[in-house]
Formats: C-alpha cells, structure tokens, sequence
C-alpha cells in the first residue's frame, strides 16, 4: 500500500513537470511549480528527486525506451535497406504524438543538464547501433547510405526539432522529403568509405579563421582608456569567462559569481554590463555568431567553384571550432539551454549555412535528382550535429580530420557519390578512386 502511494507521488511529479514543460518551456518551470501542480510537498520531491533534471530524465526515460522497444522488433523485421526508413518513420511518428512527446524529447529535454543530453546521445547512438547491424548482413552489393548511422539519425532528431520549433502542422510530408536525402548517399556497401566517421588526415591549407581570445584586463588605476573603453574590455572578459566555465560544467551550473572571479571584475561592474547570466549566454552566442558568419563567408568567397567554396568554407568552420573551443562548446551544445535569444542565433546560424548550399544547384551532376529544400537543411543540421558530438566529446580539437566527411555529406547529393569522392581526393591530392 505504501509502496503504490510512493509510485502514485512519483508518476504525479513526472506528469507535472511534463505538462508545466510543454506548457511554458522547461527553463521556465520551478520545483516550487512542479511540487504545487502534483500536490505534494517539497520533501517528497526530494525523496524521489535530486534535482529539477532528475524528474524531468525520468518523463524522458520512458519515452526513449518505448521509441527504441518499437525500433527494436521493427528493425528486426526490416531488411537492411528498409531499416533506415524505418528508424526515421519510428522518429516522424513521435515528433507527431499528440501528448507532446516528441516535443518534449526532440527540444525540451537538450535544455537540461549534462544527463539529459547523455540521454538524448544514447538513444541516438543505440539507434545507429541497430541500423549497423542491419547493415552488416548486407550482401556486398547492396546499395545503402555510406555516411554515419549514427551522424543521419542525429541530423534527423534536428530537423523533426527545427520543425517542431517551427510550428510545422504536419510532419509526416517530410518523410519522403527524407528518405530521399538519405538516398543520395547510397552506393554499394562493398564500396563504403565514410559510414565510420573516423578523422582523416587534416589537409594541407592556409589558417583562415583568426581565432577569438579575451582581452589583458586594462588596469583601473592610471589609465588612459575611456570609461566606455574600459565596460568594453570588461565585458569582453565576461563572455569568455562564461564560455569557460560552461564548457566545464555546463550552463545550468555556471554562477554569476563563478563568472566574474574568472572574468577578473566584481558583482557591480558585472551589473553595469549585464542584468542576468541569461543575457551573458545570449552575448556569447552573438559573439561567436557573427565570427562564424564572418570567417564562413569569407573563405567560401576564396573557392573558384561551388564544390571549392564549400571546402574552404569547411575548413574555416572547423579551425574556428577548434581555436575557440569553450564558445564553440556554447553554440553546439548549450543552444536550447541559453534562452530563446541564443536559440534564434543558432538556427539563423542553420540558415545561413543553407545559403552556401544553394549555390549548389549551378554545380548539379548530369542526371543527379536536385535537392529538395528540406535536404538543405538536413545537410546543415547534420553536419551541426557532427561539430556537437565533437565538442560534447571532447573531441572538437580533431574536427578538422573530419573536413572530408562533412564535405561529403554536402557536396554528394548535388555532385553524387563519384563525383563527390573525386572532388575531395583532388583536394587531398590523393589518386581518385
């Protein structure tokens, strides 16, 4: 009897923080909230949960165990080259539950802590995990996506996201939309050279991302600059000690105080500059979005071809994230957690790579079927989720070893497989296959 009344509270926190999250956004509900909704007391939150991100893991462990339950017994029932179809029908039909579960997985739950995203990069990975095992009893020739299973159904989960966030009434039109995105890829798995994702050699090139560094603290005492010079220095100093200390122990944890020991200034200094540590995140993201923009676009002006201006544009993308590692960590990572200002930053970042994409159809293969609209943005959200994983892994120091795989996944649905693969062995300048 005590037992069920113990399951009855719990499920009653785990139905409340569902219904107050897709109400009003998960950075927005309080435990004060959540304990008045279940009619419980605070203790009994406590006796369940260790924290706000606990109960929300617990809403979002169910869901992630029906979706991989249900991809399970349909996978094993798939051929390999239905499988895919298969995990992206599994996913179109959570976005669209009417619960809200799919929006609860798919956008709110990456606003939480490091678990949630844990989570979130599991349930990805377990379900690549099964599409690769699909794959592996593939006769020879059989013609499958040779990019990352894992890299596809992550770039997936964005697109359903974005859609989501969108206001997007329907999503089951994007399923051949899709589909058909995934099939540019597909030669004979015989043939396979990009489904590992493992770095390559890093090639040869000039450095065309100068990489962004805090400023020397300007001495107070004895100097000439101006008063608006030196709120400037100060606040420069703050965005990157943000950055820092939510590389190291996410968003959600970093304190104000935290913030301005590191930034070398006190609490009031701090509110001249900024009214919360919401408006701090929000600068960073406006930081390190306009130097992406900057630094993108300038190299993709140096290429004498689309396919050029895509790899050099690739090139600097990488050296960025690589130089910058604690604002990259802020952009891929801590987007949904840093508020509606950094969020639109980040997907106008998404557009803005869509906009190199287009030019692509000037460079259309003979035959090659043109993109649809969604493709471009499934290019752009994947390859995102590539430099997240890199930067959620601690790997973003490699990302440049990753250039050929992410040019491959842009450039083959417009040049095909072969044309693709050539493009980047010239740049390699290695013997095309």
């Amino acid at each position: 009897m005590h037992a069920g009344h113990e399951d009855t509270q719990r499920a009653r926190l785990i139905e409340a923080m569902i219904q107050l999250t897709l109400s009003r956004g998960y950075l927005s509900v309080s435990i004060a909230e959540v304990i008045a909704a279940a009619g419980v007391s605070r203790r009994t939150f406590y006796e369940h949960f260790a924290h706000k991100d606990e109960c929300l893991l617990a809403a979002v462990a169910e869901i992630q165990e029906a979706l991989l339950s249900d991809l399970r017994g349909g996978m094993a029932a798939a051929s390999p080259q239905d499988a895919l179809a298969v995990a992206i029908d599994a996913l179109i039909a959570l976005a669209g539950i009417d619960d809200g579960s799919g929006r609860l997985w798919l956008i709110e739950a990456v606003s939480g802590g490091t678990r949630l995203l844990d989570a979130r990069d599991h349930t990805i990975t377990a379900i690549g995990r099964m599409l690769e095992e699909r794959y592996a009893i593939a006769p020879r020739d059989t013609p499958l996506p040779d990019v990352s299973a894992r890299m596809l159904v992550g770039g997936v989960c964005r697109l359903l996201a974005w859609r989501l966030q969108s206001g997007e009434a329907s999503l089951g039109d994007a399923r051949e939309d899709l589909i058909g995105w995934t099939r540019h890829y597909e030669r004979a798995v015989g043939e396979h050279r990009w489904r590992s994702l493992q770095p390559a050699r890093i090639p040869d090139g000039p450095n065309l991302s100068p990489p962004l560094r805090p400023p020397i603290a300007i001495p107070r005492e004895g100097s000439r600059s101006s008063r608006a010079e030196l709120e400037h220095n100060q606040r420069q100093r703050v965005l990157f000690a943000g950055a820092q200390i939510a590389e190291r122990g996410g968003y959600a944890s970093a304190t104000i105080a935290e913030i301005t020991s590191l930034a070398g200034i006190d609490a009031r200094a701090f509110r001249r500059l900024f009214a919360t540590k919401q408006d701090v995140f929000a600068a960073v993201h406006e930081l390190y979005f306009q130097h992406v923009l900057t630094v993108s676009a300038s190299a993709f002006a140096i290429g004498n071809s689309w396919p050029e201006q895509i790899w050099q544009a690739g090139r600097a993308f990488t050296q960025l994230v690589e130089q910058n590692p604690a604002l990259a960590h802020i952009s891929f990572v801590e987007a949904h957690a840093a508020g509606a200002d950094a969020m639109r930053r980040h997907q106008e970042l998404v557009v803005a790579f869509t906009i190199f994409l287009r030019e692509g159809f000037r460079d259309l293969a003979p035959g090659q079927h043109p993109p649809s609209p969604l493709t471009l943005e499934a290019i752009a959200l994947t390859n995102f989720e590539i430099a997240y994983r890199q930067c959620r892994e601690g790997a973003s120091m490699h990302l440049s070893g990753l250039i050929s795989h992410g040019a491959y996944l842009t450039l083959a649905p417009f040049l095909g497989v072969q044309g693709a693969d050539q493009f980047i062995d010239q740049q390699l300048g290695e013997d095309p296959k």
